[in-house]
């Protein structure tokens, strides 16, 4: 059942990279109102894995006025629509200077949907080669280094780390502080828990889970 109808669109901004639209829409009750679109091409996002090491890229985001540490991503120039897994080979090897033997998907996540209609493809990149990045212009102050699954725990914990799809594996609505502290054998973080994996069961995030490794 469909709960929104599109009763007329229409184009308010655009640019290179995203264009803004403004729907005309009638809800089930039968009222009506305007709902903001932006549309912009998907993502690949890139996580390159070294055993239990995983590699970030930091980089200056402007419309948070701060730097972030994130997974290797990007979309595709001018807003066309390209292979996937083309654009991850891409991203990878001009933010990182890596490239994959094995690019493995993951699946498809939504970016923010109650805004934006732009979704995100998850690959995991192992096998992996060094070389030289070869990075674009707006990505000239990037950096990029290995991590350890307990350092990106640290970084989470201690507020470095601000990226969700680095929050693998950190539940806020996990069971009660006791029983995870318990489970985990230290301290638990009041703000976030962990999820707990239960014995010989294999965790839901597969080999991307920075937690359950």
């Amino acid at each position: 059942m469909i709960a929104v109808e599109t009763l007329g669109s229409k184009q308010v901004y655009a640019n290179p990279w995203m264009a803004v639209r403004e729907d005309a829409i009638r809800r089930s009750d039968g009222s009506t109102g305007i709902y903001g679109v932006v549309d912009s091409p998907d993502i690949a996002l890139i996580i390159p894995a070294d055993g239990h090491r995983l590699h970030l890229v930091e980089q200056y985001r402007h419309p948070v006025a701060g730097r972030r540490w994130e997974f290797p991503s990007g979309s595709a120039d001018q807003r066309l629509d390209v292979d996937a897994a083309a654009l991850a080979t891409r991203e990878l090897r001009e933010e990182t200077g890596l490239l994959a033997s094995r690019l493995t998907p993951l699946g498809t996540l939504d970016v923010a949907p109650g805004m934006f209609s732009q979704r995100c493809r998850v690959f995991l990149a192992t096998d992996l080669t060094h070389g030289a990045p070869q990075r674009e212009l707006e990505e000239q102050d990037m950096r990029s280094a290995w991590f350890t699954r307990a350092d990106i725990e640290r970084m989470i914990n201690d507020g470095t780390i601000h990226r969700r799809e680095i929050h693998c594996g950190v539940h806020p609505a996990a069971p009660a502080r006791a029983d995870v502290a318990r489970l985990n054998g230290r301290r638990a973080n009041p703000w976030q828990q962990r999820t707990v994996r239960p014995p010989g069961k294999p965790c839901a995030a597969g080999p991307i889970c920075l937690i359950c490794g």
